[in-house]
């Protein structure tokens, strides 16, 4: 357990995983709305070769962003994904083929889907700037 006291903390607390991350893992994330997950994820981005100093947006509105690190990271936003849209349809299945890193925000929108290599990261907002940051790796 982490907790954050500002977004630079956050930030700092996904580059220190980016450390131990390794190809064909996924990262699922759960937090409300503007809790962190895009700041932790440009976290690990940064903390990757070739993420250094990167711009990091969240896919909110495109679905997906990719990253050209080492290894690539596919960052996916479920949020506004349609309901009646099951996530596999934004090609989940090529993205966790095993030679990338994929990030999913909102990941409770996969309904209990399983990946053999995977990290759940819980974000939950204190109050003000203060995260209390739960990192599991499965």
């Amino acid at each position: 357990m982490h907790e954050s006291r500002s977004p630079d903390e956050t930030e700092a607390i996904g580059r220190k995983m980016a450390e131990e991350i390794t190809a064909g893992e996924v990262v699922l994330l759960y937090g409300d709305i503007g809790a962190g997950k895009s700041v932790l994820t440009r976290g690990i981005v940064h903390g990757l070769p070739g993420g250094e100093g990167r711009t990091v947006r969240s896919p909110t509105f495109v679905y997906v962003r990719h990253y050209p690190t080492r290894p690539p990271i596919h960052h996916i936003d479920l949020y506004r994904l349609p309901m009646e849209t099951p996530p596999e349809e934004l090609g989940l299945e090529e993205w966790t083929d095993g030679g990338s890193v994929t990030i999913i925000e909102w990941a409770q929108r996969l309904s209990g889907r399983t990946f053999s290599k995977c990290t759940e990261v819980h974000i939950e907002s204190m109050g003000g700037d203060r995260r209390r940051v739960e990192i599991r790796r499965k």
